[in-house]
């Protein structure tokens, strides 16, 4: 019996992803559940105060540098990461990248945290760019207005 379960494939069809660029991904956990944890605003200061699941996608995220490969920026928020990656030479493909990763964090705590599939972006100019890395940082203060934040 043929599964009903369909998955868009959300990668642009005539794009490399193996070639040299930036990455923008974004990786939800499994059901939105906020299972890296918690955010306070207080007074337009946010503040994420991450589990020791949240902890260890840090440092997972941040053990993830080679030679090819650089985590330019991160944010771990409760339920959702968002990571820009320079890919700074041919090679890996950016799906391999973000399975390695999950495969390291669902290793470590023995579970599973990330719903299959992740959203791209490639960075296509120095604005974009710039766009992306602000979005990353003010992440925190948007987190009640974030698509991803259920409560």
């Amino acid at each position: 019996m043929k599964s009903s379960h369909f998955r868009k494939n959300n990668r642009l069809e005539t794009y490399n992803y193996a070639q040299a660029g930036i990455y923008f991904i974004t990786i939800c956990t499994v059901n939105k559940e906020c299972v890296l944890g918690t955010a306070q605003i207080v007074e337009d200061c946010a503040k994420i105060s991450l589990s020791s699941a949240g902890i260890v996608v840090a440092d997972s995220i941040r053990a993830m540098g080679t030679e090819f490969m650089t985590i330019d920026d991160f944010v771990v928020m409760p339920n959702h990461i968002h990571i820009l990656i320079i890919l700074n030479r041919a090679g890996h493909h950016i799906s391999e990248i973000v399975r390695y990763l999950k495969s390291q964090v669902k290793r470590t705590l023995g579970r599973n945290v990330f719903q299959m599939g992740f959203h791209d972006h490639v960075i296509r100019d120095e604005t974009d760019y710039l766009n992306h890395r602000e979005y990353i940082a003010n992440n925190p203060v948007r987190w009640a207005l974030d698509e991803y934040h259920i409560t």
